[in-house]
């Protein structure tokens, strides 16, 4: 069946900054938001946090500022967030700490990014994370 040709495809700005794959490097990046939900295989917890590149370019010149990737832990392994939550300014003590997940959201910091191969197609990981500055 046609599309009526006054429905037009719109392509955003944003749309172009998907599926960018970055050079592995550190980058400066703020937390923009947080999605807390069971995970789907046994309903445990997951934080999945949407992360900004603030600057950067790729070794061909391409510009990195405002490409998102995200980065998610489980309740089951919090161990892996401890670099990101002391990055972003939380301290943990040897006894642990309680953390509320929204604590990120906002924050600047530096994140690794390496890249991985996922069907066929390399994507961005973030792999570290250190403080900014």
């Amino acid at each position: 069946m046609p599309v009526n040709p006054s429905q037009k495809m719109r392509i955003t700005a944003d749309d172009l900054k998907r599926g960018v794959v970055m050079d592995p490097n550190w980058y400066p990046a703020v937390v923009k938001s947080v999605e807390v939900k069971p995970s789907k295989g046994d309903g445990s917890t997951n934080w999945n946090y949407k992360i900004e590149i603030l600057q950067g370019k790729n070794k061909d010149g391409k510009e990195l500022q405002g490409v998102i990737v995200y980065r998610l832990f489980n309740e089951k392994a919090m161990g892996f967030a401890v670099p990101f939550v002391e990055a972003c300014g939380q301290k943990i003590t040897p006894d642990g700490a309680e953390i509320d997940p929204n604590y990120p959201v906002g924050k600047k910091l530096m994140i690794y990014v390496k890249n991985r191969e996922y069907e066929g197609r390399l994507q961005n990981e973030v792999a570290d994370f250190r403080p900014i500055g």
